[in-house]
């Protein structure tokens, strides 16, 4: 894994170099350059349709480049970190601008008879065009007295160079976004910790597999897959880490790590913090919560008879009590969630039938419209839930 400030020399300098030779453009070193080369109309017609096609091209990436710059830096892993930085990923989403102006200057150089040094890397073209030439002659008439052929052409090219600019700056505002985000330890401490929660809930298939297959259960704790060990260095160093020094170790691997390695570190969590509890691991990853509080919610469901009436219509949960219960633990009110709830509630030995989604989702009205059956329900289950619990 490459630790450092993420930031490509290669790519940052040729972003820099063609950013520099856009803007030192002007009219009067196109039309040297024309002069210079002696280009007939055929010839400038054809550049002017190949910079159009490649601006075209352009145009397209940068919508994309724009919508990734708008929220990468919001993420902590990105795909692919280990083989490729953010440098690179920007050159990549505007490849044909930067291809695009390669062709171009390309075009208006003269051809060289030297010959080079042994192990002597060749020229780039836009280091020798004419086009970003400092010694050129001004035009004494200008633009007006040339064609429309060469009218056209320059259009095509500051429209083209137009488009690159913007999208040149975009990403040397989003690579510098990014060293100012490494240096600010809160920050990618947060956004790791989004990371995590994030992965807690995308591990729930994992999980469950655990909790539905003992021998991957057991094949899983004894392997070395999810420990902080050499194999998984970011895992170790997380592990090493007290509350002081995890802001350290973030900034280390903001964008220096993948999806992957995140959801390593939110599995070794849950398998330690529930002591390879697999139950108890599905209520942390559908909860996001720790294991301290996801024992409340396991113990809560098992004693929640205790907070219905004595009967229940159709001997059903009733769904407002259900809902309320739900909300008082911030649970998000899915299948997923209820499905847990019902697992538990009939492992525990619950007296009532269990309701679905669509009943459970009911109440919301009520509750919106500040019903006061609801109101009161809620203001008798909250105290009793209190009286069991106590809530940060």
């Amino acid at each position: 894994m490459k630790i450092s400030d993420n930031i490509s020399d290669s790519h940052v300098e040729v972003m820099k170099k063609i950013l520099e030779f856009i803007t030192n453009f002007n009219v009067h070193k196109l039309l040297y350059a024309i002069r210079e080369k002696s280009m007939d109309e055929e010839t400038i017609v054809g550049i002017t349709f190949d910079i159009r096609e490649q601006n075209l091209k352009l145009q397209r990436q940068k919508v994309y480049l724009f919508s990734y710059c708008k929220n990468c830096n919001k993420v902590y892993a990105l795909p692919d970190n280990k083989m490729v930085d953010t440098s690179a990923r920007l050159s990549h989403k505007m490849r044909s601008g930067i291809r695009g102006i390669k062709d171009t200057t390309k075009s208006f150089c003269k051809r060289s008879r030297r010959k080079l040094k042994p192990g002597q890397a060749p020229p780039q073209a836009i280091d020798r065009t004419l086009l970003a030439t400092e010694s050129y002659i001004k035009d004494l008439f200008g633009l007006e007295t040339y064609p429309n052929s060469v009218k056209d052409l320059f259009v095509e090219i500051v429209e083209f160079f137009n488009c690159m600019n913007e999208c040149l700056m975009e990403a040397h505002r989003t690579l510098a976004d990014e060293r100012e985000t490494r240096k600010d330890e809160r920050q990618c401490l947060e956004l790791l910790e989004q990371a995590c929660q994030k992965s807690y809930q995308e591990q729930i298939l994992f999980i469950d597999e655990m909790e539905n297959n003992p021998a991957f259960r057991d094949v899983l704790l004894k392997s070395n897959t999810f420990m902080p060990n050499d194999d998984n260095q970011m895992l170790k160093d997380i592990a090493n880490s007290d509350e002081k020094s995890m802001g350290s170790v973030a900034t280390r691997y903001y964008h220096n790590c993948t999806p992957q390695d995140v959801s390593k570190i939110t599995i070794y969590r849950a398998i330690t913090e529930a002591n390879g509890d697999p139950n108890l691991m599905m209520c942390m990853s559908l909860f996001n919560c720790d294991a301290a509080k996801a024992k409340q919610i396991n113990e809560s469901i098992s004693i929640f008879d205790t907070l219905l009436p004595e009967k229940c219509k159709r001997n059903k949960i009733p769904a407002i009590y259900l809902h309320i219960f739900m909300k008082w633990w911030n649970m998000s009110i899915n299948t997923a969630t209820l499905t847990y709830f019902n697992n538990c509630y009939k492992n525990a030995g619950g007296r009532w039938e269990t309701i679905g989604l669509s009943a459970l989702n009911r109440p919301s009205t009520l509750k919106a419209k500040n019903d006061e059956n609801y109101l009161k329900i809620e203001k008798r289950m909250s105290a009793k839930l209190e009286r069991f619990y106590s809530r940060e």
